[in-house]
């Protein structure tokens, strides 16, 4: 009987319980957030409010005191050089819950610390229509958080966070079910991360981020454009998760370095395509985790560099549907890995491969062997990573001959490149 009671007592408190839904097809959802606090206002809300609808204010080189907030359509805030607004550590310092808003050429600084309420430089709240152009956004918790909205243009700004360690910084930008949108020539550094999360038709482009968390991160997301940026010093620059329809095209990525550094990461993600970027000196350029995940989807790398990386690509699970085609690896302790003992599902076509040993006697640009990808001693250099110290000194050199001399046990064909390329002198 106290069973069925105890039963009975907690489906009734299940039953108001309102669990998040954590699935892939979940990015045309609208999830709700609990974040948002009312505003605590500054002096200059006073000349907020005396704003007409599609009207400007202009502000003059000096500093103004926020918070404010912004429920006006259509008006636009303009400073010069100098013109600095300070939320004084309260909240965040400019909310706008308006659409159609323009802020530009401001010095916004003085966030609160408040990660349950996301204390931003400019917090976006169901807004569409907004431009925020050439801001500089310092001492600020988060940068600029945007809940919810479409056609969002952010560009040629500056972003940094608090003098806080990486883990208790807040994101430089973050977009929260936004579609639309275009993030255009910014520079973020000294922040956490960059994500958009739940967001669909964005465009990442000619930004730079440095000495960050992950340069870009997104989760349940699709149709995301990132293009000609560059990371540097970054523990990972760009993280796929549970998304498709991603277009990854002339980055520069480097340094990003650390046990959890990558270049370019899919978990769980379907229909991407890499193009022509570089990723250079991090500790893994490549990480495949279960992706391509949908059926039938597929996955393109197509002409880019890896060089001098601790780990090219590694395979943790590659799934059939992924394409390796006309990519360079130079200077990679390790050009593939692979976490599991078998052989990659991706089909590897006409890369090149500076430790390839064989020869182009017919001059046509393609090696007359394929280029064989064979693990050796999972036991002994494979079995504790603590061992990749040693990769490049004189045992390892020595191991890495025993092993190919003597077959010490079966080897793991990691992949093989039918026709690999071959670089003119």
């Amino acid at each position: 009987m106290f069973y069925f009671r105890y039963l009975a007592l907690f489906f009734a408190l299940a039953s108001q319980i309102n669990f998040p839904i954590c699935d892939a097809d979940t990015e045309d959802t609208n999830p709700s957030v609990s974040w948002h606090h009312k505003v605590q206002t500054g002096p200059l809300q006073k000349e907020i409010e005396k704003l007409l609808p599609n009207s400007t204010l202009k502000l003059p080189k000096g500093f103004f005191q926020g918070p404010i907030h912004i429920k006006t359509v259509g008006i636009t805030i303009e400073g010069v050089t100098g013109t600095v607004i300070t939320g004084n550590g309260k909240g965040s310092v400019i909310v706008v819950e308006a659409p159609d808003v323009t802020i530009k050429g401001l010095t916004i600084t003085g966030s609160g610390l408040s990660y349950t309420q996301a204390d931003a430089g400019i917090g976006l709240r169901s807004v569409d229509n907004v431009k925020l152009l050439n801001n500089i956004l310092a001492d600020c918790l988060f940068g600029i958080d945007v809940y919810s909205g479409t056609n969002i243009l952010i560009s040629g700004n500056s972003l940094s966070s608090k003098n806080l360690e990486m883990g208790l910084r807040g994101d430089a930008i973050r977009l929260w079910s936004v579609s639309n949108s275009h993030v255009l020539n910014n520079k973020w550094s000294y922040s956490r991360d960059v994500v958009a999360w739940y967001s669909k038709k964005i465009v990442f482009k000619n930004n730079q981020g440095s000495d960050s968390r992950y340069s870009i991160h997104s989760m349940y997301s699709k149709g995301i454009t990132i293009q000609n940026n560059t990371f540097k010093r970054n523990q990972v620059g760009i993280f796929l998760m549970y998304g498709s329809d991603f277009v990854i095209t002339n980055n520069t990525i480097e340094r990003a370095l650390g046990a959890a550094g990558m270049g370019i990461g899919l978990k769980e993600s379907s229909n991407i395509i890499a193009q022509n970027n570089t990723i250079n000196y991090s500790s893994i350029g490549v990480l495949i985790d279960n992706s391509p995940f949908n059926s039938g989807s597929r996955n393109w790398f197509l002409g880019n560099t890896l060089a001098f990386n601790s780990k090219g690509v590694l395979l943790s699970n590659d799934q059939k549907g992924g394409e390796f085609k006309k990519n360079v690896f130079i200077g990679n302790l390790i050009d593939v890995d692979t976490d599991n003992r078998r052989g990659s599902n991706s089909i590897w076509e006409k890369n090149y491969w500076d430790k390839y040993l064989g020869f182009d006697e017919d001059k046509n640009k393609i090696g007359d062997k394929p280029y064989i990808l064979r693990k050796f001693g999972d036991t002994i250099k494979g079995s504790d990573p603590k061992t990749s110290f040693f990769n490049g000194t004189l045992l390892f050199t020595l191991i890495d001959i025993i092993e190919e001399v003597t077959s010490i046990g079966e080897p793991i064909i990691v992949l093989v490149d039918k026709h690999p390329y071959i670089l003119k002198d």
